[in-house]
Order: structure tokens, then sequence, then C-alpha cells
């Protein structure tokens, strides 16, 4: 957990599970600070190096929830949500490295989708997801409406 390390990440077996949700966070990470930082040319060398052919964090982010389906619980959903969001709001969309990290959210939004989490589909819909339905939209007002403040 919290290994963003390519060296471990892409190599060491028992970090296998957490490719796709650490890949993804060390590259909203590196969204956020080109975006809102002051040396983005340093962080674009550093989201390029990461998604270089050696290191491949963009297709560990593509690859989310598929390498091993089996071991997901929900902190496992809000370690890879609260990043979506941060990534493609942060001007992640504007590149075509924003791919790998779109095709992820929708794969993860089908799996999470009957759980009917208010918070997933908020941040679905906020980052342009494409696929909310009324049913969705419907099951963010339930929550909104019957969660305690």
């Amino acid at each position: 957990w919290g290994v963003w390390n390519p060296d471990v990440l892409n190599e060491v077996q028992d970090f296998s599970d957490e490719r796709g949700v650490n890949s993804l966070q060390i590259l909203s990470f590196i969204t956020a600070a080109i975006e809102y930082g002051s040396n983005s040319t340093l962080f674009k060398a550093a989201y390029s190096e990461l998604c270089s052919d050696a290191n491949q964090y963009d297709d560990n982010t593509f690859n989310l929830k598929i390498t091993t389906p089996g071991d997901d619980n929900f902190s496992d959903d809000e370690l890879t949500f609260l990043p979506f969001y941060t990534h493609l709001r942060s001007g992640g969309t504007s590149s075509a490295q924003a791919k790998p990290v779109l095709a992820a959210l929708e794969r993860t939004f089908d799996l999470v989708r009957p759980l009917k989490s208010g918070l997933w589909n908020t941040v679905y819909r906020a980052v342009g997801g494409a696929g909310l339905t009324d049913a969705d939209a419907a099951d963010i007002l339930w929550n909104l409406q019957t969660w305690p403040l």
C-alpha cells in the first residue's frame, strides 16, 4: 500500500494487485502538479517517464480491476475514484494519455454501479462519465436525502 516506485510496483509480485490503483494515484498526483504547480516541465517529464514502455503506468491504469479482479474492497474503490476525479479534473482529459484513465473509469464504474453509491456516481458524472443513467442519478439523490448530516 502506498508504493509508487516502478521497480517495486511493477517487479515485486506482492504488489500486483495494487499496480492499477497505485499507478492511477501517482499519475493523478502528477497531473494535479502539472495543472497547479510551478514547474510543469518537471512534472510532465515525470508523467511521461512513468508512462514509458519501461514503466507502463498507463497500461497499469488501463488494467485496473482486471489484473486481480477478485481482490476488491470498498477502500480500494475510494482509493480509485478519488484519483479518477483528481486526474480528470486537473486537466488530465486533454492528452492522449487520458485514454487508459477514461477506459479504466468506465470499466470500474460498471463494476461498482450495483453498489448504488452516490459518491461514485457523482464522481463518475463529474469527470464526464458517459453512461450515467436516470437510475444512477436517482441513487445520488436518494443518498443525499437519506444520509444523516
